[in-house]
This record gives C-alpha cells, structure tokens and sequence, in this order.
C-alpha cells in the first residue's frame, strides 16, 4: 500500500493503478487488490496483541483493553496531533473568511479618492465606513497590529489585501483536505489492525 516516495503516499498515488483497472475492467479480480503492508496483516497483528496479552499476564494483571492499547494505542495516539491540525486549519479558514468578507464589505462602501477628498480630505493610507454615526477603519496601525505582519506584506485595506486573503484561504482548504484524507485512511488502518488481531 505504499509507494516509494512520501510525496505519493500523501496524494495516494498507489491506488492509482487500482483505480485506472477498475474503470476498465467490469469487475476486479482478488489478484486485481493490493497487498496490505506487513503491520496490517493477520499475522502481525496477532503477534502483536498475544505479546501485549503475554506481558499483561506476567505482570499479574491481564487486561484485554491494556493489550489492545499497548499493541495499537501508539499508531492511534499519534493521530491526534493530524486531528488537532485538521480542527486548526478548521478555524483558521473560518477565520479568513471573517477577514476576507470584511475587507469586500469595506471596499464596496468606501468612496472613491477624490470624492473623500473633496468631502473632508481623508486619509488614503486607510480604509474608514460609517454606519450609524459610526466610524470604523481597517487600515490603521492599531486595527492591525494584532495582525503582526512583516513590512512585506501587504496590510489591511491595501489592494492587494484580499488577494493575500482567498490566496491563504484557498491554501488552508488545500491543506485541510490532505491532512483530513491522511486522517481518514490512518484511523481506518488501526481498526483494520485492531479488527484482524481480535478476530
């Protein structure tokens, strides 16, 4: 199940192969599959369950659930740090969408350069709206200073702003998506293991 390169494991290019025979063939053969990696295999994951089992017995306290955690608890501990990244790239394409929506809502209420200056000469190094009597500006230093962005990068209000901002969002999905397949096929990998050492 496992290919040569990390690059084409991460985009699940073995399966390719399987793939392109299914949309050719009517139906797949057994011969047609592919072969599970040797820690996926009965026989491994018998051996590793009896040796959990055989240390939890000479210990004086045989414990199923202690053998199926030492035998599969590691691989399944270890998917919690894709989980933890996958919920962070949850809210951090949430919040870039906030960011991305507000700058489109300012930019379409903000009136052109030479109409602010005929009405009051504004500053144009920022972006201000009033609704209501209030005033509310994306382009100040303070409103993105928690922002703490390099003096390469475009600021808040700039033009160049919302590109930077469906750029990294489109990014974050991206990324969101590979690490939620990984996930995915690794939690199914454990309860596969955890099936054929049980059963």
């Amino acid at each position: 199940l496992k290919s040569n390169t990390a690059a084409m494991n991460l985009l699940f290019c073995w399966a390719a192969p399987v793939v392109q025979r299914g949309y050719t063939q009517e139906q797949l053969q057994i011969e047609d599959l592919l072969t599970l990696p040797p820690a996926a295999t009965p026989r491994a994951c018998t051996a590793d369950l009896w040796h959990q089992w055989s240390k939890a017995c000479c210990a004086g306290k045989p414990s199923l659930l202690r053998a199926l955690v030492g035998a599969y608890g590691g691989p399944y501990y270890a998917l919690g740090v894709l989980k933890l990244l996958n919920d962070g790239l949850t809210f951090a394409g949430a919040m870039l969408l906030n960011l991305l929506v507000r700058h489109l809502e300012q930019a379409t209420v903000t009136p052109p350069p030479s109409s602010s200056a005929a009405a009051g000469g504004h500053s144009s190094t920022g972006l201000s709206s009033s609704s209501n009597g209030s005033s509310i500006s994306f382009g100040s230093a303070h409103s993105s200073s928690w922002l703490l962005l390099p003096g390469w990068c475009p600021v808040p209000g700039s033009p160049h702003w919302g590109f930077l901002l469906a750029g990294l969002l489109g990014l974050s999905a991206l990324a969101k998506a590979i690490i939620g397949s990984q996930y995915n096929y690794r939690l199914n990998m454990v309860a596969v293991r955890l099936r054929a050492g049980v059963m």
